[in-house]
């Protein structure tokens, strides 16, 4: 099985830049693993691309919210 390596920041990054790269290899039968900077607790996304900012506006798109959780 072949591995896709994603490099992600230990936080505040954008939830479009993991779903979409996580949802096109996954299906096709590679592995994702995702790599941080410093290792040992799990990536966190930045919270107000998740709620939405200026009244749930300009936030991360609902469906790449929903590509995220499993």
């Amino acid at each position: 099985m072949k591995t896709v390596l994603v490099p992600l920041p230990d936080k505040d990054f954008d939830v479009t830049e993991v779903a979409v790269p996580w949802k096109a290899p996954h299906p096709a039968g590679r592995q994702v693993v995702f790599a941080t900077e410093r290792g040992g607790s799990a990536p966190a996304a930045d919270p107000l691309l998740l709620t939405g900012v200026l009244f749930g506006k300009l936030g991360a798109d609902p469906s790449r919210k929903r590509s995220t959780r499993r």
